[in-house]
């Protein structure tokens, strides 16, 4: 049974752990959940290739540290740990892509993708976040999730209205076709 049937059935017995974690870590990623996604991260601690578990360690405090314009008092605060924080990223992007292609893969599946994917939704490109929304079937909640978290920061709900026709629209309607 594959991973998203699961969720859809509200189960977490997995037959293919490694698969479904990739999957999980994706989709908290995907719809903002940090403390999820660290909790997923924290299992790949004793996951065989040094590589995987290196840039686990260096995703986890990336992931929990994410600055929420929620969190800041002033929104210079805001933008510039956000600033700071982005660098991180930056850094990460750097040591992701330093992992040799023979080590990308973990005779399960290809680690290193799903990393890079993850890593693509924290920098905020439109075009990972695109084909990760199709990909993990996102409804329309999430793509607005992950846009105003990680591509449009200072995005409201009365701002929805404007945005919507521009490029989230788009985004929809290329997801509504497969859900359907």
């Amino acid at each position: 049974m594959s991973c998203s049937g699961l969720i859809l059935q509200g189960t977490l017995a997995i037959s293919e752990p490694e698969e479904c974690l990739t999957y999980f870590l994706r989709r908290s990623v995907l719809r903002g959940f940090s403390k999820a996604s660290v909790f997923l991260l924290e299992t790949l601690s004793r996951h065989p290739s040094e590589h995987l578990q290196s840039v686990a360690q260096r995703l986890t405090p990336l992931l929990s540290s994410h600055p929420r314009i929620a969190q800041f008092t002033t929104e210079r605060d805001f933008v510039v740990a956000l600033r700071r924080w982005k660098e991180k990223v930056k850094t990460l992007r750097v040591e992701l892509d330093r992992v040799p292609e023979d080590a990308r893969d973990d005779d399960f599946e290809n680690w290193w993708k799903s990393f890079s994917n993850i890593v693509g939704i924290l920098e905020g490109r439109s075009e990972v976040i695109q084909s990760i929304c199709l990909d993990l079937n996102a409804d329309w909640k999430e793509v607005c999730a992950v846009w105003s978290i990680f591509v449009n920061h200072r995005l409201r709900r009365q701002d929805l209205p404007c945005v919507f026709p521009t490029y989230l629209m788009r985004l929809l309607l290329m997801l509504l076709p497969e859900m359907w």
